[in-house]
């Protein structure tokens, strides 16, 4: 009788036990699921007196090719003034997926000069047509990584905007806006840490503002 009280009480203790193991298992990897989550968004956060992030989807060019992908970036608050500056806060290939896509600071350049001429802020020429928005600047991090195979934002160490496009953006009266590179303040300097890479583009030739 004691035996089997014996083999009943250790039958059970090893089930309370696997149950415990098991609820420990899940516990540690939510955790680990929301600290990745969670230092991901703040890596993606905008800089002070920016609204955002926010994302729009555009056509670049890569190794690929024509490649769409999802930008996200920040807008001007009120405190902004003027508030021609716009920030790239992260990028992911949506076709082609898992090809092996390169996202680079030419890429960035693209990117940047694009969503200008989206016009996510709603720029117009004020009943003033057409005209020039001087010095529109596109700001990212210096330091980016790959963290999927389809997806980059910045490094730890490279959130705060060190590489930046400058544009001479003209705003025609039908309202749409077109974006002539101007000149960079760039930066090489990208910490040591794994997979990160300085992403800034190298400066350009000015190109010649044509609004009227």
């Amino acid at each position: 009788m004691r035996v089997t009280q014996t083999i009943t009480l250790r039958q059970a203790w090893r089930t309370e036990c696997s149950k415990t193991i098991s609820k420990l298992l899940m516990l540690t990897a939510g955790m680990l699921a929301i600290l990745l989550t969670t230092t991901s968004a703040l890596q993606a956060q905008c800089q002070p007196g920016f609204t955002g992030p926010y994302t729009t989807t555009m056509i670049v060019t890569t190794n690929c090719g024509p490649t769409t992908v999802q930008i996200s970036y920040c807008l001007p608050g009120p405190g902004i003034v003027p508030p021609y500056e716009y920030q790239i806060t992260g990028v992911v290939v949506l076709s082609p997926l898992g090809s092996g896509c390169v996202i680079t600071g030419t890429v960035m350049r693209e990117a940047g000069k694009k969503l200008i001429e989206q016009n996510p802020y709603g720029f117009s020429c004020q009943g003033n047509c057409p005209s020039v928005i001087p010095t529109f600047k596109i700001g990212w991090g210096s330091c980016w990584r790959q963290t999927s195979p389809d997806h980059w934002e910045p490094c730890p160490t490279g959130v705060n905007q060190g590489c930046a496009d400058y544009y001479d953006v003209c705003c025609r009266c039908n309202g749409t806006l077109t974006a002539f590179y101007k000149s960079s303040a760039t930066s090489d300097q990208c910490e040591t840490e794994f997979g990160c890479t300085t992403m800034c583009a190298p400066p350009d030739l000015p190109q010649p503002v044509q609004c009227w």
